[in-house]
Protein backbone atom coordinates (compact mmCIF):
# COMPACT_ATOMS: atom_id res chain seq x y z
CA UNK A 1 0.00 0.00 0.00
CA UNK A 2 3.01 2.55 0.20
CA UNK A 3 3.33 3.13 -3.32
CA UNK A 4 5.61 6.05 -5.18
CA UNK A 5 5.07 8.05 -7.83
CA UNK A 6 6.95 6.82 -10.99
CA UNK A 7 8.42 9.85 -11.88
CA UNK A 8 10.13 10.09 -8.60
CA UNK A 9 12.78 7.87 -10.11
CA UNK A 10 12.17 8.35 -13.83
CA UNK A 11 15.06 10.87 -14.49
CA UNK A 12 17.63 8.76 -12.43
CA UNK A 13 16.59 5.63 -14.20
CA UNK A 14 16.73 6.77 -17.42
CA UNK A 15 20.44 8.23 -17.04
CA UNK A 16 21.27 4.84 -15.68
CA UNK A 17 19.87 2.96 -18.70
CA UNK A 18 21.95 5.25 -21.16
CA UNK A 19 25.32 4.80 -19.40
CA UNK A 20 24.72 1.07 -18.83
CA UNK A 21 23.69 0.96 -22.89
CA UNK A 22 26.93 2.75 -23.05
CA UNK A 23 29.02 0.60 -20.84
CA UNK A 24 27.62 -2.59 -22.74
CA UNK A 25 28.09 -1.60 -26.24
CA UNK A 26 31.16 0.34 -26.68
CA UNK A 27 33.75 -2.29 -26.72
CA UNK A 28 32.01 -3.53 -29.98
CA UNK A 29 31.31 -0.37 -31.59
CA UNK A 30 33.78 1.76 -30.48
CA UNK A 31 36.21 0.44 -33.03
CA UNK A 32 34.37 2.12 -35.86
CA UNK A 33 34.93 5.65 -34.81
CA UNK A 34 38.43 4.62 -33.51
CA UNK A 35 37.71 4.29 -29.72
CA UNK A 36 38.58 0.66 -28.80
CA UNK A 37 41.05 -1.13 -26.35
CA UNK A 38 42.80 -4.79 -26.60
CA UNK A 39 41.42 -4.88 -29.74
CA UNK A 40 40.86 -2.86 -33.20
CA UNK A 41 37.72 -5.24 -34.58
CA UNK A 42 34.04 -4.67 -33.80
CA UNK A 43 32.09 -6.96 -32.37
CA UNK A 44 34.77 -9.42 -30.85
CA UNK A 45 33.37 -11.66 -28.34
CA UNK A 46 35.48 -13.04 -25.46
CA UNK A 47 35.10 -14.35 -21.85
CA UNK A 48 36.92 -11.06 -20.18
CA UNK A 49 34.87 -8.69 -22.02
CA UNK A 50 31.38 -10.32 -20.84
CA UNK A 51 32.77 -10.31 -17.40
CA UNK A 52 34.11 -7.22 -17.37
CA UNK A 53 31.72 -4.88 -19.35
CA UNK A 54 28.84 -6.90 -20.48
CA UNK A 55 27.08 -8.44 -17.20
CA UNK A 56 27.58 -5.00 -15.31
CA UNK A 57 26.04 -3.35 -18.30
CA UNK A 58 23.37 -5.77 -18.13
CA UNK A 59 22.95 -5.49 -13.96
CA UNK A 60 22.94 -2.05 -14.78
CA UNK A 61 20.09 -1.27 -16.95
CA UNK A 62 18.24 -3.99 -15.44
CA UNK A 63 18.45 -1.69 -12.03
CA UNK A 64 17.22 1.32 -13.96
CA UNK A 65 14.61 0.08 -15.42
CA UNK A 66 13.23 -1.10 -12.37
CA UNK A 67 14.01 2.41 -10.49
CA UNK A 68 12.04 4.05 -13.65
CA UNK A 69 9.31 1.69 -13.56
CA UNK A 70 9.11 0.73 -9.78
CA UNK A 71 5.84 2.40 -7.95
CA UNK A 72 6.88 0.97 -4.39
CA UNK A 73 9.68 1.65 -2.03
CA UNK A 74 11.00 -1.86 -2.50
CA UNK A 75 11.41 -2.39 -5.60
CA UNK A 76 12.68 0.94 -6.87
CA UNK A 77 15.74 0.61 -3.74
CA UNK A 78 16.35 -2.34 -5.01
CA UNK A 79 16.81 -1.25 -8.80
CA UNK A 80 18.47 1.59 -7.26
CA UNK A 81 20.87 -0.84 -5.40
CA UNK A 82 21.18 -3.29 -8.41
CA UNK A 83 22.41 0.06 -10.41
CA UNK A 84 24.96 1.11 -8.04
CA UNK A 85 26.74 -2.50 -8.03
CA UNK A 86 26.79 -2.12 -11.47
CA UNK A 87 28.73 1.11 -11.38
CA UNK A 88 30.92 0.03 -9.00
CA UNK A 89 31.73 -3.57 -10.87
CA UNK A 90 32.83 -0.93 -13.82
CA UNK A 91 35.07 1.12 -11.56
CA UNK A 92 36.79 -2.29 -9.56
CA UNK A 93 36.82 -4.83 -12.47
CA UNK A 94 39.47 -4.20 -14.36
CA UNK A 95 41.40 -4.03 -11.10
CA UNK A 96 39.81 -7.30 -10.01
CA UNK A 97 40.61 -8.92 -13.32
CA UNK A 98 44.56 -9.67 -12.04
CA UNK A 99 43.01 -11.94 -10.14
CA UNK A 100 41.92 -14.47 -13.13
CA UNK A 101 44.83 -13.34 -15.15
CA UNK A 102 48.11 -14.11 -13.25
CA UNK A 103 48.42 -10.60 -12.35
CA UNK A 104 48.03 -8.28 -15.56
CA UNK A 105 44.52 -6.22 -16.41
CA UNK A 106 42.60 -8.31 -19.07
CA UNK A 107 41.18 -5.59 -20.80
CA UNK A 108 43.95 -3.46 -21.88
CA UNK A 109 45.97 -1.61 -23.59
CA UNK A 110 44.18 1.72 -24.91
CA UNK A 111 44.43 1.36 -28.67
CA UNK A 112 44.75 5.27 -29.12
CA UNK A 113 47.96 6.84 -30.36
CA UNK A 114 48.09 10.07 -28.32
CA UNK A 115 48.25 9.96 -24.35
CA UNK A 116 44.73 11.90 -24.25
CA UNK A 117 42.95 9.51 -26.25
CA UNK A 118 44.34 6.78 -24.12
CA UNK A 119 43.02 8.25 -20.98
CA UNK A 120 39.50 8.84 -22.58
CA UNK A 121 39.40 5.02 -23.38
CA UNK A 122 39.92 4.00 -20.20
CA UNK A 123 37.56 6.83 -18.10
CA UNK A 124 34.91 6.01 -21.58
CA UNK A 125 35.11 2.31 -21.17
CA UNK A 126 35.17 1.78 -17.23
CA UNK A 127 35.92 4.60 -14.42
CA UNK A 128 33.57 7.63 -16.17
CA UNK A 129 31.19 5.46 -17.15
CA UNK A 130 31.26 3.53 -13.73
CA UNK A 131 31.56 6.70 -11.60
CA UNK A 132 28.57 8.49 -13.61
CA UNK A 133 26.15 5.43 -12.63
CA UNK A 134 27.37 5.16 -8.92
CA UNK A 135 25.95 9.01 -8.83
CA UNK A 136 22.95 8.51 -10.42
CA UNK A 137 21.87 5.44 -8.27
CA UNK A 138 23.45 6.57 -4.96
CA UNK A 139 21.41 9.87 -5.20
CA UNK A 140 18.12 7.82 -6.11
CA UNK A 141 18.66 5.53 -2.91
CA UNK A 142 19.07 8.92 -1.18
CA UNK A 143 16.03 10.42 -2.64
CA UNK A 144 13.82 7.43 -1.74
CA UNK A 145 14.97 7.18 2.03
CA UNK A 146 14.18 10.42 2.54
CA UNK A 147 10.80 10.18 1.62
CA UNK A 148 8.00 10.03 4.05
CA UNK A 149 6.45 6.34 4.61
CA UNK A 150 2.60 7.13 4.01
CA UNK A 151 -0.48 4.80 3.93
CA UNK A 152 -2.52 5.15 1.24
CA UNK A 153 -5.52 4.21 3.02
CA UNK A 154 -4.59 6.81 5.79
CA UNK A 155 -4.14 9.40 2.74
CA UNK A 156 -7.18 8.84 1.17
CA UNK A 157 -9.20 8.95 4.15
CA UNK A 158 -7.50 12.19 5.44
CA UNK A 159 -7.83 13.97 2.45
CA UNK A 160 -11.96 13.07 2.17
CA UNK A 161 -11.87 14.41 5.25
CA UNK A 162 -10.37 17.04 4.49
CA UNK A 163 -12.89 17.79 1.94
CA UNK A 164 -15.76 17.39 3.52
CA UNK A 165 -14.96 19.81 5.70
CA UNK A 166 -13.71 22.11 3.59
CA UNK A 167 -17.21 22.27 2.17
CA UNK A 168 -19.08 22.77 5.12
CA UNK A 169 -16.95 25.41 6.55
CA UNK A 170 -18.06 27.05 2.82
CA UNK A 171 -22.00 26.59 3.14
CA UNK A 172 -21.44 28.01 6.49
CA UNK A 173 -19.70 31.20 5.72
CA UNK A 174 -22.18 31.60 2.97
CA UNK A 175 -25.00 31.47 5.37
CA UNK A 176 -22.92 33.29 7.99
CA UNK A 177 -22.15 36.27 5.07
CA UNK A 178 -25.86 36.32 3.90
CA UNK A 179 -26.85 36.90 7.63
CA UNK A 180 -24.64 39.96 8.00
CA UNK A 181 -26.27 41.36 4.94
CA UNK A 182 -29.55 41.07 6.15
CA UNK A 183 -28.74 42.87 9.35
CA UNK A 184 -27.00 45.67 6.90
CA UNK A 185 -29.93 46.15 5.31
CA UNK A 186 -32.05 46.38 8.07
CA UNK A 187 -30.25 48.95 9.51
CA UNK A 188 -29.90 50.84 6.03
CA UNK A 189 -33.32 50.56 5.38
CA UNK A 190 -35.23 53.85 5.24
CA UNK A 191 -37.54 55.34 8.28
CA UNK A 192 -40.92 55.27 8.09
CA UNK A 193 -43.11 58.35 8.41
CA UNK A 194 -45.75 58.60 10.98
CA UNK A 195 -48.02 61.05 11.02
CA UNK A 196 -48.41 63.24 14.35
CA UNK A 197 -52.09 62.87 15.52
CA UNK A 198 -53.70 66.03 16.96
CA UNK A 199 -56.19 66.57 20.20
CA UNK A 200 -57.97 69.07 21.67
CA UNK A 201 -57.40 70.15 25.25
CA UNK A 202 -60.91 67.91 25.71
CA UNK A 203 -59.73 64.85 24.06
CA UNK A 204 -62.66 65.20 21.26
CA UNK A 205 -61.55 65.75 17.72
CA UNK A 206 -62.37 69.39 16.46
CA UNK A 207 -64.96 70.01 14.00
CA UNK A 208 -64.31 71.72 10.65
CA UNK A 209 -65.27 74.97 10.48
CA UNK A 210 -64.68 75.70 13.65
CA UNK A 211 -62.11 78.02 15.40
CA UNK A 212 -59.64 75.87 16.78
CA UNK A 213 -57.82 76.57 19.61
CA UNK A 214 -54.64 76.11 20.12
CA UNK A 215 -53.44 72.40 19.31
CA UNK A 216 -51.54 70.25 21.59
CA UNK A 217 -49.82 67.68 19.18
CA UNK A 218 -49.50 64.65 20.97
CA UNK A 219 -46.24 63.18 20.85
CA UNK A 220 -45.96 60.84 17.95
CA UNK A 221 -43.01 57.79 18.00
CA UNK A 222 -41.42 57.09 14.79
CA UNK A 223 -39.95 53.66 13.93
CA UNK A 224 -36.20 54.78 14.08
CA UNK A 225 -36.94 58.84 15.75
CA UNK A 226 -37.99 60.50 18.78
CA UNK A 227 -40.93 61.86 20.27
CA UNK A 228 -42.56 65.04 18.18
CA UNK A 229 -42.53 68.33 19.76
CA UNK A 230 -44.79 70.93 19.84
CA UNK A 231 -45.06 72.44 16.49
CA UNK A 232 -42.32 70.67 15.10
CA UNK A 233 -42.96 69.06 11.58
CA UNK A 234 -43.10 65.88 10.45
CA UNK A 235 -39.81 66.01 8.32
CA UNK A 236 -37.98 67.23 11.42
CA UNK A 237 -38.57 63.81 13.33
CA UNK A 238 -38.13 61.49 10.33
CA UNK A 239 -34.62 63.17 10.12
CA UNK A 240 -34.15 62.35 14.09
CA UNK A 241 -30.60 60.15 14.20
CA UNK A 242 -30.95 56.35 14.99
CA UNK A 243 -28.73 56.05 17.51
CA UNK A 244 -29.90 55.03 20.66
CA UNK A 245 -27.89 57.58 23.01
CA UNK A 246 -29.88 60.56 20.38
CA UNK A 247 -33.06 58.94 21.28
CA UNK A 248 -32.39 59.09 25.41
CA UNK A 249 -31.16 62.74 24.79
CA UNK A 250 -34.53 63.97 22.51
CA UNK A 251 -36.95 62.26 24.98
CA UNK A 252 -35.69 63.74 27.92
CA UNK A 253 -35.53 67.27 26.41
CA UNK A 254 -39.18 66.05 24.76
CA UNK A 255 -40.32 65.28 28.35
CA UNK A 256 -38.82 68.44 29.87
CA UNK A 257 -40.46 70.93 27.42
CA UNK A 258 -43.78 69.27 27.56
Amino acid sequence: MRRIPRTKGAISGFLIILLGLWGGLVPFIGPYFDYAMHTDQTWQWFTDRAWLEVLPAVVTIIGGFMLMSGVTRGSMSLGAMLALAGGLWFIVGPNVSVLWNHGAITVGPPIARHNVTRMLEWVGFFYGTGALITMFSAYALGFLAALPIVDERVVGRTVATGAGAGAAGFAAGRASGRRKQRERDAVDAPTERVPATTATAGGAAPTAGADAPARDTAPAATTNGPAARDGAPADDMAAAPRSRTGRFFRRRRATTRT
